[in-house]
């Protein structure tokens, strides 16, 4: 369980594990909220909130007087399974490498309606539902899940946001959009185009995902979702198809996403975004999504593109961007697109700023933390750029083995020589710094890279 469902491509804020019935667990997520509001009000040193320094989303919650609230009641649950099943490969999806992925009999052996139901059970009964409660169904697809007819009654009741692929029409989540005027469905189409629909999916499906929708559509409210993947796409093709799209099915508005996965955000995202809105506003169609996903200073160039305007030339530099045509001329599938992806944007950005990076690190003495692909990645990087650290990996197995001409060393042996941790992967935080104590300076490489300017 998460207190907090935007981990913003790669933060991760506080959580915890199931306890083993849903009294337990509920009891123990209430205990551990109390001590997050504690933090923000600054009556406790901040701990469970670490994680969460420096998220834009991060605030106190304020009540109509003024006051700090105690949080009071559950307003929003968002609930996904794993393991679980989805018939879509989503070039972007980060679960489709994972065994417990699309395996029929784990995920009946999770039995993961019968902890749902318990933990709905100790909240109705404690009264903690507020009378704005929705449920968002997510991750994985609920129309193909072995206690999908389980998992539908325990909701069925309750305002919810569907997260679904719309390869398989569902009579029930129908009813749910009918009776629910709170209710929604919220698609990732991606694309325009039946030919873009395959490369980003997985699967020739655009006509079925098109003929539900419009049948799902008639019931109740539908929201399609755009993740904007430059050179994947952001053609003229694919954006005068979802238009034509959105017309046909009666639509005013479009949510644009992006990738948060792909750190720094690419420039290219920027433009791509500008050429959809202006075409979007051309027809009547409104972007929902800007706030969200960009930060203020990206939405000032989004705005600044939409006045300038995109004429001839501007779409002739626009189609012929080398990061597009590069990714338009590449196979791509879920198995390596987000390696691909984010290591062509992250070594770019890397370069860019090995100057300000070897600046930073000459006054210290530094290890990258994990040798893994992420580790190599960036141990690679620091080679090529004249940047001089050492490399460690709890893993023994790893130990005198030489990557980038570098020799991977137990910590044991470097640490009386470092000052620094630089970790391949934010997520270690923890267990590194129950391993370490307060020795070292402790940071997430990737976001230093990111946050340098």
């Amino acid at each position: 369980m998460a207190f907090c469902c935007n981990d913003s491509g790669r933060k991760s804020g506080p959580r915890m594990d199931y306890m083993g019935n849903g009294t337990e667990t509920m009891e123990n997520f209430f205990t551990k909220r109390e001590l997050l509001r504690q933090e923000l009000a600054g009556l406790r040193e901040i701990d469970l909130l670490r994680q969460c320094l420096g998220c834009r989303d991060l605030a106190e919650n304020k009540d109509v007087a003024g006051g700090l609230t105690s949080f009071g009641k559950i307003n929003f649950l968002n609930y996904g399974c794993l393991p679980t099943l989805c018939q879509c490969k989503c070039i972007y999806c980060s679960f489709v490498e994972n065994k417990a992925y699309n395996n029929y009999k784990l995920a009946k052996q999770e039995k993961f309606a019968a902890k749902l139901s318990e933990i709905m059970d100790y909240l109705e009964k404690n009264k903690l539902l507020s009378d704005n409660f929705s449920i968002q169904v997510a991750s994985g697809e609920i129309t193909v899940h072995p206690e999908r007819d389980e998992l539908l009654r325990i909701v069925m009741k309750y305002p919810c946001r569907w997260f679904t692929n719309a390869f398989v029409y569902n009579d029930v989540i129908a009813e749910n959009l009918r009776n629910n005027r709170y209710s929604d469905m919220c698609v990732s189409l991606d694309c325009g185009t039946a030919e873009t629909f395959k490369k980003i999916k997985g699967y020739d499906k655009f006509d079925r995902v098109i003929e539900n929708l419009l049948k799902y559509n008639e019931h109740g409210n539908l929201v399609i979702k755009y993740i904007l993947i430059p050179g994947i796409n952001d053609s003229l093709a694919d954006y005068n198809g979802i238009i034509a799209l959105l017309k046909k099915f009666g639509h005013t508005k479009l949510d644009l996403a992006r990738d948060t996965f792909i750190n720094p955000l690419p420039y290219e995202v920027l433009e791509s975004s500008a050429l959809l809105y202006s075409m979007c506003k051309t027809n009547g169609i409104r972007i929902n999504g800007d706030t969200y996903f960009f930060s203020k200073t990206e939405n000032d160039e989004i705005r600044r593109l939409i006045e300038r305007g995109f004429g001839h030339q501007e779409i002739e530099i626009y189609e012929n961007n080398h990061v597009r045509q590069y990714f338009r001329n590449k196979e791509l599938t879920c198995a390596n697109f987000t390696t691909e992806y984010r290591d062509y944007f992250f070594k770019r950005n890397f370069i860019e700023k090995s100057h300000n990076l070897r600046e930073f690190l000459s006054k210290k003495s530094a290890v990258i933390w994990g040798a893994g692909i992420n580790g190599t990645l960036l141990l690679e990087l620091c080679c090529q750029n004249g940047i001089d650290v050492y490399v460690t990996d709890k893993n023994k197995l790893k130990h005198g083995t030489v990557v980038s001409g570098k020799k991977i060393m137990p910590f044991s042996e470097l640490a009386d020589k470092v000052d620094t941790i630089l970790l391949s992967n934010g997520a270690f935080y923890d267990s590194v710094k129950e391993q370490v104590g307060d020795k070292y300076d402790i940071i997430d490489f990737f976001q230093l890279i990111s946050d340098l300017q």
